[in-house]
């Protein structure tokens, strides 16, 4: 018999779900027992394990929105996928009774859509597969990616490794590109220097930060943050001004991809891809796809209600579903 209990986050401990990332390769950011700290730093979240027999099956981690909402990103994460159903169950009883109304729950590839309401989101990503010759990597890139990457090498521009002391022009540049779209910053300067400034004090294996620079100027073009998870490694976050028409986002995904590699990476996630039907998407979507990665389709979203009439107070509390 299978038993939910609350815990700490402290208590998932990289040696504790070590298990994990063994059996399936890696493991959500959201549900990384360190980065998902590093992700979401307002003190929202909620750690659950299940237990079975004393031992532990599985776990999750909880982002509650607006104290109302639970959002389950990827999990709960089990050793065995026929146990999957099971603990989500477990954990929707558990979190009705701690007083949330709704849960919106976006399952791991080897999980299964909860019987609910369905939302409007459907989770998809672009993974480029590593667990090759770097050459044939390339060669698999479309061959206008090959020719901006090779035309930007040329170029008086050099890609290194950011540090701690970056931040402030990391965010700077990232602002700037949403300034010049005459578009809100998604997150706020505050939100991803805290996230910029959480991985630089975290050890090298959980991930980088590169940067293009002008060699002329010292000015930072371009810039990226990719995470790991196991033998993953996530693109996070980035930006690239425009600088003469080059490639910049290209050849920093490159080299992110060759460093990836060399730390033993075999799956480089560029975080995203959308399954609607919409001209500017459509934009994003090939240039994921054009770098060789194949599409990842994850089971649907689900709106578990935790009480009666749970989604028309949620549109109150302005949270879309």
């Amino acid at each position: 018999m299978i038993r939910i209990v609350r815990s700490s986050l402290d208590s998932l401990t990289p040696q504790l779900t070590a298990p994990f990332l063994n059996k399936w390769g890696h493991i959500a950011l959201q549900q990384h027992p360190v980065l998902s700290r590093l992700l979401n730093s307002a003190g929202q979240l909620r750690a659950y394990q299940f237990r079975q027999g004393g031992e532990l099956v599985g776990y999750v981690i909880v982002k509650v929105n607006k104290r109302v909402l639970a959002d389950v990103f990827h999990g709960p994460v089990v050793l065995d996928d026929s146990q999957y159903t099971k603990c989500a169950v477990l954990l929707k009883n558990a979190l009705r009774r701690s007083g949330l109304i709704a849960m919106r729950i976006f399952p791991p590839e080897y999980g299964t859509a909860v019987a609910s309401l369905r939302s409007h989101f459907h989770w998809a990503t672009a993974i480029v597969d590593l667990d090759k010759d770097t050459e044939k990597i390339f060669a698999a890139f479309n061959s206008n990616h090959r020719y901006g990457i090779r035309q930007a090498m040329k170029e008086n521009i050099e890609v290194d490794v950011l540090h701690a002391d970056s931040a402030d022009e990391f965010s700077a540049g990232h602002r700037q590109v949403y300034e010049r779209r005459g578009i809100a910053h998604p997150s706020g300067s505050a939100t991803l220097k805290q996230a910029y400034r959480g991985l630089c004090a975290l050890d090298d294996e959980y991930g980088f930060i590169l940067g293009i620079r002008d060699r002329d100027t010292g000015a930072l073009i371009a810039g990226g943050i990719f995470i790991r998870s196991g033998n993953t490694i996530h693109y996070l976050i980035g930006f690239s001004l425009r600088i003469r028409n080059l490639a910049l986002s290209h050849l920093l995904l490159w080299r992110a991809m060759e460093k990836a590699k060399d730390m033993g990476c075999t799956r480089f996630d560029l975080h995203g891809f959308s399954l609607k039907e919409d001209a500017q998407l459509l934009a994003i979507n090939n240039f994921k796809r054009w770098f060789g990665s194949k599409i990842h389709v994850y089971p649907e979203t689900s709106i578990v209600n935790l009480i009666p009439g749970a989604a028309q107070l949620l549109h109150l509390f302005g949270i879309r579903l």
